[in-house]
């Protein structure tokens, strides 16, 4: 997946955008000409066209300001040309880098970049612009405009047979803009929308770096033609590739002797999942046509190396093999608006689907230390396309029954706080990410990798010198020496423990109360912390604390009582349900998250015995 910041917008990027504010210090005017021509069958080409003026519009010296232009395996840019009052350069004088990318499912090509005009002065301007050629209308792009700049206009004209009607769909990131649509003729469509000025970021929130998206839809007969549906993108995609992968004849008997031995069809696609998550390095080798459809099972099979599209398409070729019927699913984006248009840019990531009786079952072979039923965090809360010509759809990929991410029990003394011993057992992200660690750092590096996730979790709770001590399918347990010194506060007569020990989210999501945009969490968490005391000299005044919310998607439990033996025992859990939230569950979790801060300073209180 995915995982360089790096934004596609209106056929330039913003790469690491920086912070900004509503104090623009340039202004675009983007004009855009798309011309579509109607080749033979039907078939449709088109050639995009991008002028962009950029004035400078205050007198602070602009820093950072970079403009990007992609070229992919499935276009090519021609006649790139930057052009100022001292100066003009050419493609061939634009400077460009190859990204690396962790995975994706469109990825090759080129970014040329180029920054402002030395000597930019308020009011001078320059322009660029590139020429795009595209032999496919599905690959038409979504438009996105980026914050942080004013835009003076923002002009797409598409030239487009007479049969054919453009339909414009605007998605308002912050808010919504009016824009005016003028039908010129029958062969011309104008989109126009003026004066677009930036907004501030806000906390919580994925689409900082745009203000808005056009989505053009080209419909002819009451058929789009750019295949925005779900069935006619998958219809598109499987003219690319087989959605029904096979196996070649020499690998037909591949996992027969595992598979045969299972008796149902989930034992049977843990077995398939397992052998490729395993087994296959991950290199993402895009070349030409590879950097959107996967290469064939035998080549994979033969090289025993992958990326995503391809492992998800062997896994396919074997469950099929032995008539288990798992289709490829792509995966949308972080940040793609949720709607129902289906387009190549929408989607960076693919894995499998299974369609049992009660529901669809998700699972992704390109996650190597993550169990089967189980799910990489990145992959909860996205839509994904199933690629299934008969049932074509998109579908939420929810949350598996998980257990706790994070679990620690920690041993102390009351006289030797700061000689605590520590189990910490990893599940789910923090399990998969901690065995990669096991098998690519070493020494301090692993000492700081435990260490980190420790001091993002608790509060004034350290461990340190973490030793492995077992490992399950799906789960790493490693011991520690902890230090409770800072977190239970002394004085001549009492102990006070805190009620809440974990750290969360900033104080400013409380801000976030009076907005009507959705509120996205960075992160899904599930922790358990208990800690058992042996304090004979003190007695501990039994208490609890529960804060929730009305839907019960978000969770804290404390509590401390005596056990028989003497001991104190300290249990905390926190459980974060979901990553999203709009309208009334926002609000809730707002009142959620307010009511968990109000009870930050509260203690549990342990007192001398008479």
């Amino acid at each position: 997946m995915l995982k360089t910041s790096i934004f596609f917008i209106c056929g330039f990027l913003a790469v690491n955008a920086p912070s900004f504010s509503q104090d623009a210090e340039i202004s675009l005017n983007i004009n855009i000409e798309i011309e579509i021509e109607e080749e033979e069958n039907d078939q449709y080409s088109f050639v995009l066209n991008n002028k962009t003026t950029v004035t400078k519009i205050s007198e602070k010296q602009s820093e950072g300001e970079n403009f990007f232009i992609r070229e992919n395996f499935f276009n090519e840019t021609k006649s790139i040309k930057v052009k100022s009052k001292t100066a003009t350069s050419y493609k061939r004088d634009i400077p460009f880098i190859i990204p690396e990318r962790d995975d994706i499912f469109i990825s090759g090509g080129k970014l040329y970049y180029f920054g402002l005009p030395s000597n930019f002065k308020k009011d001078d301007s320059f322009t660029y612009e590139y020429e795009q050629e595209f032999s496919d209308i599905t690959f038409l792009p979504c438009i996105w405009i980026e914050n942080g700049r004013k835009y003076e206009s923002l002009t797409i004209t598409l030239y487009h047979p007479d049969d054919v009607k453009p339909l414009f769909n605007m998605y308002g990131v912050y808010k919504n803009y009016p824009f005016e649509v003028k039908y010129e003729d029958t062969d011309e469509t104008t989109f126009q929308l003026n004066n677009i000025e930036p907004s501030e970021q806000i906390e919580y929130f994925p689409f900082n770096n745009y203000l808005f998206c056009v989505f053009i839809s080209l419909v002819k007969n009451g058929i789009n033609i750019n295949n925005t549906t779900p069935y006619e993108f998958v219809k598109w995609y499987s003219s690319l590739t087989s959605l029904k992968p096979e196996l070649d004849q020499n690998d037909k008997q591949l996992l027969a002797k595992e598979i045969d031995s299972c008796l149902t069809p989930f034992e049977k696609i843990r077995v398939i999942h397992d052998f490729v998550r395993k087994n296959f390095r991950y290199i993402a080798e895009e070349q030409g046509e590879n950097s959107i459809i996967p290469r064939k099972p035998s080549i994979v099979l033969n090289r025993r190396y992958a990326d995503c599209k391809e492992r998800a398409s062997l896994v396919s070729a074997i469950a099929h093999e032995h008539g288990i019927d798992v289709n490829m699913a792509l995966v949308t984006t972080l940040n793609s608006v949720h709607n129902d248009f289906a387009y190549v840019d929408k989607f960076d990531h693919v894995i499998c689907a299974y369609d049992s009786v009660d529901n669809t079952l998700f699972f992704d072979p390109t996650a190597k230390y993550c169990e089967f039923n189980n799910l990489p965090e990145d992959d909860i809360g996205r839509y994904a396309l199933i690629l299934d010509l008969a049932k074509p759809k998109f579908d939420l990929i929810e949350s598996p029954i998980q257990k706790a991410s994070l679990s620690i029990t920690i041993y102390t003394s009351i006289d030797s706080l700061n000689k605590a011993k520590a189990t910490i057992t990893l599940h789910n992200d923090y399990c998969a990410s901690a065995k990669h660690a096991l098998n690519e750092l070493t020494g301090a590096k692993l000492e700081n990798f435990m260490s980190a996730i420790i001091l993002s979790n608790l509060f004034k709770i350290s461990i340190d010198y973490f030793t492995k001590q077992s490992e399950t399918e799906n789960s790493l347990t490693f011991v520690g020496d902890a230090d409770l010194s800072e977190f239970i506060i002394s004085s001549i007569s009492k102990k006070y423990i805190p009620k809440i020990p974990f750290l969360l989210l900033n104080r400013d999501i409380i801000d976030r109360a009076n907005d009507s945009l959705g509120l996205y969490l960075p992160f899904r968490n599930s922790i358990q912390l208990n800690i058992i005391i042996n304090a004979k000299n003190f007695i501990l005044d039994p208490d609890s604390l529960y804060i929730t919310d009305n839907d019960h998607l978000t969770e804290f439990r404390a509590s401390a009582v005596e056990s028989e033996n003497g001991m104190l025992l300290l249990s905390y859990s926190l459980k974060l349900k979901e990553k999203e939230f709009f309208s009334t569950q926002k609000s809730e979790f707002i009142k959620f998250y307010d009511s968990y801060l109000l009870n930050k300073p509260n203690m549990f209180i342990l007192k001398v015995k008479e």
